[in-house]
């Protein structure tokens, strides 16, 4: 075998990364694993605290889908809960490519969640879950003809706080903050000539988001009630990339790595804020056609308000805005019935996406949901289930079909409440 030096190994690794880069538009994939695509642009897809009761209606969980007035992701909605509850969810996608029949999917716990109403008049709660994810492995031939395997893993979680007070008027209000945290890793590896140049980069992230959320009961339709809420949100802290580049090292023969890993230079470290400023505004309404049965609506306008190309992802664009709209219908269970399908919420819906690049093109999604709850103990613990399929198409996308499912538990008890004493 004839040795190559080590500056010209690097150099022609450094001329693949970039022309494969620039070229990405003209990669043929033969493969993704994972979830999808979309997870390699920008910071990985961002993806909306859904839980098992609200992907039931097709909503972000602004709308009230766990119990009638109640939505466990809108704390504005917790003055009207009995009880506090321990919630937590396991979800999973699976993503079909019918134009390479390929099927992948991942599934995980998807979020935890502590909720605590005080007397009806204050509330307090805190959670985790994803805020979004870089899981993604693709795989393809460049314009070079040379093959090339980018992988990604990690993403981005949140620890979410949120307080609010009943001001027994018209109109509720709660706040809401989102400590951003995490770490992803990417590997690119370019075969030429059986031999395998290999570039790896680590993330570190951090910001703090801060969400407001309104409940009104001013509106009437027909003497008919209809409940109207609205969120914004925007950056406390915006946020911030702490990236690791590591030296490549070429790889060659029975897994034989040059240079030795133990022997490169360290890192070389940079640091990105402002990667990402976003601004969401949500406006949605609840009504009660008859007894136990709602009609809900969700529109959500999200925006990056930053410029900034990434140098922390693989894939050179990303999402610079998305819209969103839905609409669902519930028939909640009954509170007092010796029917066993009274103890049941029913609950279904659609909904439509489009997520815009900074190449002015766009990937749309529609789907429909359906799902339903279960009501068991005297303090309405519940479990939850939540099933969507969605079609998917658009920029470097085209005939996915996406299929979601929550399972949620939500366990009640009673505090700062008074027990009688035995």
């Amino acid at each position: 075998m004839k040795l190559i030096p080590l500056k010209t190994l690097l150099f022609q690794f450094s001329m693949l990364y970039r022309n494969t880069i620039l070229t990405y538009c003209f990669f043929i994939f033969s493969g993704i694993q994972g979830q999808t695509i979309l997870n390699g642009f920008g910071i990985g897809y961002i993806q909306p605290r859904i839980d098992a009761a609200s992907i039931g209606i097709s909503s972000t969980g602004l709308l009230p889908a766990f119990q009638s007035g109640v939505s466990l992701n809108n704390p504005v909605t917790w003055h009207d809960l009995h009880f506090a509850y321990i919630s937590t969810m396991y979800g999973g996608n699976q993503v079909n490519q019918s134009e390479d029949d390929i099927i992948n999917g991942h599934s995980a716990l998807t979020q935890f969640q502590f909720i605590l109403p005080i007397k009806k008049k204050y509330i307090f709660g805190i959670g985790i879950s994803p805020y979004a994810s870089q899981y993604y492995n693709l795989t393809g031939i460049d314009t070079l003809a040379n093959a090339k395997t980018l992988e990604g893993s990690g993403g981005i979680n949140s620890l979410h706080v949120s307080f609010g007070q009943s001001s027994g008027r018209k109109e509720n209000f709660a706040l809401a903050f989102d400590f951003l945290f995490g770490s992803s890793r990417m590997e690119t590896i370019l075969t030429l000539d059986q031999t395998d140049y290999i570039y790896n980069q680590r993330n570190l992230f951090s910001g703090i988001l801060a969400k407001l959320y309104v409940e009104s009961s001013r509106i009437h339709f027909y003497q008919t009630p209809v409940h109207t809420y609205f969120a914004i949100q925007g950056s406390v802290k915006p946020l911030s990339v702490r990236s690791f580049s590591y030296q490549p090292v070429v790889r060659y023969g029975f897994n034989q790595v040059f240079p030795n890993p133990n022997k490169t230079p360290d890192p070389v470290q940079s640091h990105v804020t402002n990667v990402i400023l976003p601004f969401e505004f949500q406006l949605g309404f609840d009504i009660e056609l008859k007894e136990k049965v709602h009609i809900l609506g969700e529109g959500t306008y999200w925006k990056d308000g930053t410029n900034k190309q990434t140098n922390f992802s693989i894939l050179r664009h990303k999402v610079v805005s998305t819209e969103r709209i839905s609409f669902g219908i519930i028939r909640f269970a009954k509170n007092y019935s010796r029917s066993i399908m009274d103890f049941v919420h029913f609950r279904s819906g659609i909904f439509a996406l489009r997520s815009v690049f900074d190449s002015r093109k766009n990937v749309d999604e529609r789907g429909v949901s359906f799902g339903i709850g279960i009501k068991f103990g005297v303090t309405n613990n519940q479990i939850d289930f939540g099933y969507s399929i969605i079609q998917r198409s658009g920029f470097n996308v085209d005939g996915e079909i996406i299929q979601k499912f929550r399972i949620g538990l939500s366990l009640g008890d009673i505090w700062f409440i008074k027990r009688r004493e035995r």
